[in-house]
């Protein structure tokens, strides 16, 4: 467990230094992901978001700023003694993409044991082609209409509203003439639900590009580096902190092991598998 709550607590924020726009607002989706099909009632589970600005998005996961949420509040605690108690909604998801419809543009943007251990490639631009029919019903408040499509190998339905413009949604689901504030693929084994929209005010704002410290390598290699931490995080980590990018993760969050104890609290109904046979992209 120590090694999965390791992974946790390094799994830091990538919604610090995005891209060439300015995210104007952003979308948060409750994430779930039946990636053991022997274990189907205990999907992975993440809170995640999409940036949004006019010509560009960017999707992550939001378990980091909840992290550092938690570890803030519980340090302004009279009697605050270093000592930390990490709430844990699920599992971060680790890939991470830009998208500009503009430039015909995706990066993918993986992530190894933190949000700072990261790796860029260019991913192939794909726009799923959708249908959409006359269906509609209410999600949070907005009007929204029906859209499926045949995408990744999986068959999606996608509710959309007009009546916040942007063509984007989570992962890669996009294209659609407003935003989709709901998608569930059709086994219900990939589900987007809505949490929340919100306008983002310009001192709270972001830019929407790739972080400075995200490295550029092939797909082979990420793998190679995949492979090695799934074999050993211990050693993984000790390698991550000689490099000096862990300190990135301390400053963010404002704790590290050297200063802190920590315990961890998994929701009690929360037991996944981490081994994956029913991969989110099916092809």
């Amino acid at each position: 467990m120590r090694r999965v709550a390791m992974s946790f607590l390094f799994f830091m924020i990538s919604s610090v230094l995005f891209g060439q726009e300015q995210a104007i607002a952003k979308i948060h989706y409750s994430f779930k992901h039946v990636n053991d099909t022997n274990r189907r009632d205990q999907p992975l589970r993440d809170e995640v978001v999409t940036y949004l600005a006019t010509n560009s998005s960017y999707y992550t996961t939001y378990s980091d700023v909840r992290i550092k949420e938690d570890i803030s509040a519980q340090k302004l605690v009279q009697g605050y003694d270093g000592h930390l108690v990490l709430r844990l909604i699920g599992t971060p998801t680790k890939d991470f993409y830009i998208i500009r419809p503009n430039e015909q543009y995706m990066e993918h943007i993986q992530a190894i044991s933190s949000s700072f251990d990261v790796y860029e490639s260019q991913a192939n631009y794909e726009v799923p082609v959708w249908e959409i029919a006359e269906d509609t019903k209410e999600i949070g408040g907005y009007v929204c209409q029906k859209a499926t499509t045949r995408f990744q190998g999986r068959s999606y339905t996608a509710w959309f509203t007009t009546e916040i413009p942007f063509p984007f949604g989570p992962w890669k689901l996009h294209g659609l003439p407003g935003l989709i504030l709901s998608a569930v693929d059709e086994l219900e084994e990939v589900v987007y639900d809505y949490l929340g929209f919100d306008k983002l005010e310009k001192e709270n704002s972001v830019i929407i590009e790739t972080p400075g410290y995200v490295i550029k390598a092939t797909q082979k290699d990420i793998n190679r580096l995949i492979k090695t931490f799934e074999e050993n995080q211990e050693q993984y980590y000790a390698l991550l902190r000689n490099s000096g990018r862990m300190a990135l993760a301390y400053d963010f969050y404002g704790a590290n092991y050297g200063k802190n104890t920590f315990d961890f609290k998994f929701p009690s109904d929360y037991k996944p598998s981490f081994q994956t046979n029913n991969p989110l992209e099916k092809l």
